[in-house]
């Protein structure tokens, strides 16, 4: 069963919350802020496995492909699927 609209919501705004606030890039040279903008849109645009797979910017990148399922699996209430905002906490810039 799909998550409530209203927990989709909560969790597109912690999201944007994050925005300016993580590290923009990974040790590996991987654009964190990229990566959050599409955890955005698949939650907004209430995307499902396909969408991701079809949309050609996401699968470029095999990595961000693969964390946008966990997305996906997390808006259909998938057993043990944290929340997305949840993998964004090692990476906030400390002030």
């Amino acid at each position: 069963m799909m998550r409530s609209d209203k927990e989709i919501k909560k969790e597109i705004e912690k999201l944007k919350g994050l925005i300016g606030k993580i590290r923009p890039f990974t040790i590996f040279g991987d654009d964190n802020g990229k990566q959050l903008e599409a955890q955005i849109k698949v939650l907004e645009e209430k995307m499902d496995i396909d969408d991701v797979y079809d949309d050609i910017e996401f699968c470029e990148d095999k990595m961000l492909c693969c964390d946008l399922t966990h997305v996906v699996q997390w808006m259909n209430n998938e057993e043990g699927e944290p929340a997305p905002s949840k993998g964004w906490k090692d990476l906030v810039i400390k002030k």
